[in-house]
Order: structure tokens, then sequence, then C-alpha cells
């Protein structure tokens, strides 16, 4: 009968962790009032019990305090345990790397003193940075969790404008496995448009759809950035920015070990080498290739990086770099995958020319 009066489910969040930079003051319960015929009981003054209890569930108890939360229309209220009336010692003095915890629930629905044990719970689920000694730990924990999610795709990055995107992981950067549409940079300016039949003689920062026409090419494709709206560094969304060379370099040899990051040539107009690269970049399949640019069987994409065509040609991929060109500082470099060859190429265009863009994870 007793388990009927309380639901509890552990949030486990941090309350003052990073601003303190130090073991967190506290962690949220959120707790459901019942009686005892299983009502809830809402919209009510009620008292809680809560013991922090080691080793065991019949264990010493280190830590006790208590909570007087109104309920909601449900009966739940979100207890910050840590933030109560103590009782019993101190929150703070819990070494919780030390041993394992419960956390013994009781609860007067009369606000009083008259407890009714609800039972005890193993905090099977501590946060990670309870452990963490000041918040440089916790910044680094939070940052290789947040990779692993956008590593694995469980986890899709969204810019400004609400698109959302899958992400993979390749060697050691994690990158954007679509490309951007956004038409706002990530402090929610919007970025000039420019038609796709003009853009190339823009000189400032600019944005295009293909063929000026979103319906059919924006929602595949993306849309086309020219080099001076990259160079804002605001066009991929916060966290993350425009490859530059060394990025795209890397992440090309990890794929292709022939790549083998060939030194550029001031002046020239392209470089193609590899022999594998542009195969493991593709899509798997060829839907949106020309037959006649396709490998035998489509692509593999073994990489997850997904490339498409370029939107409108149907044969090459081609996404803007973030680097300048050293030696003609009216060009800037792109990288492609190019139908007539198995490995990748880069080569130079007019800043104003507008490509595709794919972020990377700072």
């Amino acid at each position: 009968m007793k388990n009927r009066f309380f639901i509890l489910s552990i949030f486990a969040v941090l309350i003052n962790c990073i601003v303190y930079g130090q073991a967190p003051k506290a962690f949220r319960f959120q707790a459901q009032a019942r009686d005892a015929n299983g009502q809830a009981v809402g919209n009510k003054q009620v008292k809680y019990r809560i013991s922090i209890v080691k080793t065991t569930i019949g264990g010493t108890t280190v830590y006790q305090e208590t909570h007087q939360p109104v309920t909601d229309n449900y009966g739940i209220a979100n207890l910050n345990i840590g933030q109560g009336i103590p009782l019993i010692s101190s929150f703070n003095l819990i070494d919780w790397g030390a041993d394992s915890y419960f956390v013994k629930q009781e609860l007067d629905i009369n606000n009083g003193n008259t407890f009714v044990v609800l039972g005890t719970t193993q905090l099977m689920s501590v946060p990670y940075a309870l452990y963490a000694q000041n918040a440089v730990d916790v910044q680094n924990r939070l940052i290789n969790l947040q990779n692993q999610l956008y590593g694995n795709g469980i986890l899709k990055l969204q810019d400004v404008d609400g698109n959302q995107y899958k992400t993979v992981r390749i060697g050691t950067q994690i990158w954007m496995a679509e490309n951007l549409k956004t038409t706002r940079y990530n402090d929610g300016v919007s970025i000039t448009y420019i038609s796709n039949a003009t853009i190339s003689t823009s000189i400032s920062e600019a944005y295009c759809w293909y063929n000026d026409d979103f319906a059919t090419w924006g929602p595949t494709y993306g849309a086309k950035y020219n080099w001076y709206s990259i160079n804002t560094g605001k066009l991929c969304p916060s966290g993350w920015h425009v490859p530059n060379n060394d990025e795209w370099y890397t992440m090309e040899n990890f794929v292709d070990p022939t790549f083998n990051n060939p030194v550029l040539c001031p002046g020239c107009g392209g470089q193609c080498v590899g022999t594998t690269l542009a195969n493991k970049l593709r899509e798997q399949g060829d839907a949106h290739w020309f037959p006649m640019y396709a490998y035998p069987g489509g692509g593999s994409n073994s990489s997850g990086f997904s490339a498409l065509p370029d939107a409108g040609n149907h044969y090459s991929g081609m996404w803007q770099s973030s680097s300048q060109h050293d030696g003609q500082p009216i060009y800037s470099w792109q990288h492609y995958s190019n139908y007539s060859d198995y490995g990748g190429c880069r080569g130079v265009s007019l800043k104003g020319n507008a490509y595709a863009v794919r972020c990377i994870k700072d």
C-alpha cells in the first residue's frame, strides 16, 4: 500500500555546479504524492523527509533533510535534494565517490511529522559531475558526452532556423552529415540573399538557393554560401564552424590514406588525388547522381559523410573551405568529389562564388 503514495524518478539535474566551480549543491527528484487510495494529492502542501544512506539500504544515514512543496494538479513536486531543511549533517560533506548511496523517501501528505516510509532507492545514475572536483572537470565530461551523442548520430544538430541535421564521427572529428540550409547567422541576423545568377560577382556576405528555388532544391541539397558569409564566423550553429583546409585534409586522409595530404600549389586550378575517397564519402546508392556519373552499385558511404552532388549538376559534390588562397587573395578553396575521380579534389574560385557548406564541431 505504501508504494501507492508516491512515484519517484531521478532526473539527476545539477544545480549550481558550474557556477561555483565545485561539486554540485543539489540534484533533482520529481515526486508524485498519492493518498492511501492511490489518488493524486494535488494543489496541497505536503512534507517529504529525504535521507541519504550509504553502503546498503539499511546503512548509515549520512544526510537528512525535509521539503514542504505545494504539489501541482497531478500531485507532482520537484525536490532539489541538497537544498531542503537539513536535519542531519551537510549535503556538501558527502563523498560521492567513496561509497554506494541510497535515497530513503518518507511522506506526510498533511505537512506534519507523521511520515510514511515510501521506499529506498539506490542512486544508480548519480550525475557524474557529483564526483568532479571543479567546473573544468564537469565541463570536459559534458563535452565528451555530447561528442559521443553527436558522433553516434543520437543527438541531432539544430541551427537557428530550427533545421535539424544528422551528424557523424569521422576519425577524431564530428561532422554534419547533411548540407547546411540556414538563412540566418547563429546570432539571429539574416544572411543577405542574392540571386543564384548573380551571386558569383558578390563582394560581401550572401547565400542563395540553386535556381532560386528552395522548394525543389533546398530541403535535400541545402543552401549555397559565398566565402564572405563563412568569414563572419557565425554561419554554423554555435559550437560548430566551417572547416578550413587542414580540417578537410584530416578527414580526407582518415577516410582514404592514399589521399596523402598533397601540397597545395599557388595558382593551380585544382588537384585530384587518392583512390577511394569519393566512393567512401558519397551517399549509399546513386539516387541523386546521374547514372553516367555513378559508381557501379553506387557509393559505399562507409565514412557516413553522405555526400550529395552539387545542386543542379548531379555529377560533383562541392563544399566550401574557410581557407583563403594564400597566393591569390580574391580566391578561396573548395573541396569536392568529382565524378571522374575515385579520390577527392580541391580547387579555388572567386570568393563570391557560392557552394554547399558542411560544419564541423569545435
